[in-house]
This record gives structure tokens, C-alpha cells and sequence, in this order.
């Protein structure tokens, strides 16, 4: 977590967060026990959270490869939850990559 001040001449502060969430459920666990002790650090200071968090909060967030882990799921909309985070709104397509896509301009594995 760092500090963050002035970004385009304007005042105040906020702490960032920058996440990488691991492919094993049982090290993002100890991530989103890590947000919840942030969260609980930072009060009522302004915080960002930023990263990937390689897991969805809803089974339509997902293209592609197996069936998505219901439990993940829970686990992470517990935390963003808990955390009252709110995911930043985006535009373009919902997808970045896909697997076992094979259009073209698509990316897949």
C-alpha cells in the first residue's frame, strides 16, 4: 500500500492498493485477508484498489475454459463486500482474452 498526493494539481491524499491475485484459491484467501486488514488500516481515508484479482464476481464475467468455482466467487464478492469496494465502471469489450477462442483479433490460449 502507498500513498498518493495532488494527481493533476489537485489536493488531498488516498492510499493504493495494487493487487495481483494468484490462480490458487487458497494464496488469493490470504489477498482478500490482506484487503480486509487494509481496510481496516485506512478508516475513513480515501483508498484505490487496482489490479487482477483473477477471480469474477458473477459466472457471466467468465469466456471460455471450465465451469466457474461458485465458492471463488462467494469468497470474492464476500471481501469486495466487507471492503466496500466498488468495481470502477469501464467501457470497450467485456473481454480481454478468452480461452480456447480461436476468432481472429482475439486472444486465446
Amino acid at each position: 500500500m502507498g500513498r498518493v498526493q495532488g494527481v493533476g494539481g489537485q489536493g488531498g491524499e488516498f492510499l493504493l492498493y495494487v493487487v495481483y491475485g494468484s490462480n490458487d484459491k487458497g494464496e488469493r484467501n490470504v489477498l482478500w485477508n490482506s484487503l480486509k486488514n487494509g481496510y481496516d488500516m485506512v478508516g475513513d481515508e480515501p483508498w484505490v484498489v487496482e489490479g487482477d484479482f483473477n477471480c469474477i464476481g458473477a459466472s457471466f464475467e467468465s469466456c471460455g475454459g471450465g465451469r466457474p468455482d461458485n465458492g471463488a466467487i462467494v469468497e470474492f464478492n464476500d471481501c469486495v463486500r466487507m471492503t466496500e469496494l466498488v468495481e470502477h465502471p469501464h467501457s470497450g469489450s467485456q473481454f480481454t482474452w478468452c480461452r480456447n477462442w480461436k476468432r481472429k483479433g482475439v486472444v486465446g490460449s
